[in-house]
């Protein structure tokens, strides 16, 4: 991937953490922490091995936490996937696809806190996988 493909990636996602935020009325410092997350995670993963939207998910789910501001993961999932698919016409999550799209948040948490503690975490964070 080249350095413009990759610099265009991380602004796009960025502007998804921050709508992402927007809609769950979170304060801007867990917005901001989010996305330092994001970069810090991406400078040592890679944009091919992982999914950014569920990356992106689990670094706002963490910064909320972090700064106080904890979100149910529930919320998080129902509105980053309305924040994703808006204007598109893609079905509302069911019970089933919610449940997977949760769990892949969580695994995504683990992996940007070992990201972020030095510690390679291999597991494939793409969508479906």
């Amino acid at each position: 991937m080249s350095a413009h493909d990759e610099k265009q990636r991380r602004r796009k996602t960025c502007f998804f953490i921050d709508e992402c935020g927007v809609r769950l009325q979170l304060p801007k410092l867990p917005v901001m922490t989010a996305q330092c997350f994001f970069h810090k995670f991406f400078a040592r993963e890679s944009f091919r091995r992982h999914d950014r939207f569920v990356v992106a998910q689990a670094c706002l789910f963490l910064a909320a936490k972090v700064e106080e501001s904890a979100v149910s993961l529930r919320s998080l999932v129902r509105e980053c996937h309305g924040v994703r698919y808006a204007g598109k016409s893609r079905a509302p999550l069911d019970e089933s696809s919610e449940r997977d799209v949760k769990r892949s948040v969580v695994m995504a948490e683990r992996a940007v806190l070992y990201a972020r503690r030095g510690v390679s975490f291999r597991p494939s964070l793409r969508a479906g996988a």
